[in-house]
């Protein structure tokens, strides 16, 4: 099972041993979800996918919103989840689900997935950028997720800048809604493609310094190719040209299906432990 874990819902799909996805089961989460009901809701989605494959689960991976601690295997307090704190969600989902349960941050999921199922397959070395409420970037090197000695590589939404500012204060959905007043990011890219300059010159900054980004990221990593995902990937056409005019030297490519990737990567790591003993659910 490879679950893809929001503030707002949790997705997860039922994978075959050669990647067919076989079930698909989405679930509602509420703003006020508490580390019990959590739990809850998780185990009766990988229930729910259980029956639907009438062959059992043999693991499950989840992508979740942020970076993790000891070792993947706890997921610290975030923002998306104000009500759940720090919670050890490998042994608890274990407990009920009884099967290995592995945990790996959302943006190192989606690149996964693109590596193995999408754009990205085939490459040696993809990165992969996720554009939404926030900022997150993968690696993946020779089909695993780079994860560095500290599990933080690629962590560099919170990077600080000169101006005080953190890196991901200007590429999310949020950075544009201030800039132009609007109630959603969604409505910023309505307003731009019907020409409103403020929207347009909005889209057109997070598009340079998206560039700038995938520069640093691009002489650091040497990728063979990005792949983007995050909801304000939809809006490409608004700041594609920005990231054509500046930076060249790697391709650029639109993830097909984000929310997918995201559970086929934990999915594909899901796969990975479950070929280990169930002693070992851990990587």
């Amino acid at each position: 099972v490879g679950i893809d874990l929001g503030g707002t819902k949790v997705a997860g799909i039922l994978l075959s041993p050669d990647g067919v996805i076989l079930a698909r089961e989405r679930k509602d989460v509420a703003a006020n979800v508490d580390r019990a009901a959590l739990v809850e809701i998780l185990a009766e989605l990988v229930n729910r996918l259980s029956i639907a494959g009438s062959g059992g689960v043999e693991a499950v991976g989840i992508g979740v919103p942020g970076p993790l601690e000891e070792d993947g295997r706890v997921l610290p307090p975030v923002p998306n989840l104000p009500k759940v704190g720090r919670l050890p969600l490998c042994e608890l989902l274990q407990d009920v689900v009884n099967c290995p349960v592995v945990l790996e941050n959302d943006a190192n999921c989606f690149t996964l997935g693109e590596s193995v199922f999408g754009c990205g397959r085939g490459h040696q070395t993809v990165v992969g950028i996720t554009l939404g409420t926030g900022l997150g970037v993968g690696i993946v090197m020779g089909g695993k997720i780079h994860q560095g000695s500290h599990w933080s590589a690629g962590d560099i939404w919170d990077l600080p800048l000169e101006d005080g500012h953190i890196l991901e204060d200007y590429l999310c959905g949020r950075y544009l809604v201030q800039q132009t007043g609007a109630a959603t990011a969604q409505e910023v890219a309505d307003r731009a493609r019907a020409g409103e300059r403020s929207a347009v010159e909005a889209w057109h900054s997070l598009g340079q310094r998206l560039a700038w980004l995938l520069g640093i990221l691009g002489r650091v990593v040497d990728p063979d190719l990005f792949v983007l995902g995050g909801s304000l990937s939809r809006a490409w056409e608004l700041f594609a040209s920005d990231i054509q005019q500046i930076f060249s030297r790697w391709p650029v490519r639109l993830s097909s299906d984000p929310e997918e990737m995201v559970m086929r990567g934990a999915g594909s790591m899901a796969a990975a432990v479950s070929v280990q003993p169930k002693s070992l659910n851990h990587r």
